[in-house]
């Protein structure tokens, strides 16, 4: 019991978007209803709190500062440098802020790929990296899944994205090389890339942007600038999704192309974190 305080106390001084899993052992998700009307689902065999579907932030721990929804933030992406997925002229982009030890994350990262088999050709999903520092294997496994995608590209990104949410639990170097090789990455380059840490700035310099608007932990997404924390559910995502597509439509009328909106929308974001009142 006393183990579970010291780690629940960890987990709010560093201010996850998603709450830590619970106690109660569950199958489905309507195990994990209680009388209070908490919304919770079934992730691994607990019981998880996560933030509702109505899109108002939870109460902050500590008396942290909520950061605000409705304000657009300058996230600039970069395909030669961020892996995406999804149409290049989709009119909303999709920045998700992750790490592959996060189970939370794995969970978003199932609701992404659902996310854009849904707007097959109005959605552009964008990752980067957001290891948090006491998850021991989270930045080792973010600097192989960079190296991975400068490597062999996009698609075999992808790949190993997913072998290293499916195995969150065994992110060691041995299984980092081995899942690579299996894909057709050059192992001597990616070892190469490991020992000498090339891509680590470039994490580092994710991790700040996400830091400087306000992110907090992980999983974070910015929808075409507006941020969103916490692994929430499908239907929230849609609900966004539609709401920054009938934004894009508005630019869209006045002559930008669909593949110009998220560039434009970039030119008058914010540069500095908003908070709610």
């Amino acid at each position: 019991m006393h183990r579970k305080m010291v780690f629940l106390a960890l987990l709010q001084v560093l201010s996850l978007g998603a709450a830590a899993c619970g106690d109660k052992k569950c199958k489905t998700d309507e195990d994990c209803r209680d009388t209070k009307g908490a919304n919770k689902i079934c992730y691994e065999g607990r019981c998880v709190s996560l933030k509702g579907e109505s899109g108002k932030a939870s109460p902050p721990p500590g008396g942290r500062r909520v950061v605000d929804p409705n304000v657009t933030f300058k996230v600039d992406v970069d395909p030669k440098k961020h892996p995406s997925k999804g149409s290049a002229s989709a009119p909303v982009t999709v920045v998700e802020f992750s790490d592959f030890q996060c189970p939370y994350c794995g969970r978003a990262s199932r609701t992404m790929e659902q996310l854009a088999k849904a707007f097959p050709k109005a959605v552009r999903i964008v990752f980067m990296h957001n290891p948090l520092s006491f998850h021991k294997n989270a930045m080792g496994a973010a600097e192989a899944a960079q190296a991975v995608f400068f490597l062999k590209g996009a698609d075999t990104f992808w790949k190993y994205h997913d072998k290293l949410f499916s195995n969150r639990t065994a992110l060691h170097r041995e299984n980092l090389e081995k899942w690579a090789q299996e894909l057709g990455v050059d192992l001597p380059k990616l070892k190469a890339a490991l020992d000498k840490h090339t891509h680590r700035k470039m994490i580092q310099q994710q991790q700040k942007l996400y830091n400087k608007y306000g992110g907090r932990g992980a999983p974070g997404f910015f929808i075409n600038g507006r941020f969103v924390s916490g692994a929430r559910p499908l239907s929230f995502f849609k609900e966004k999704v539609q709401q920054a597509l009938e934004r894009a439509q508005k630019i869209m009328a006045k002559g930008v192309r669909p593949q110009d909106v998220y560039a434009h929308i970039m030119k008058t974001a914010k540069t500095r974190a908003v908070y709610t009142k």
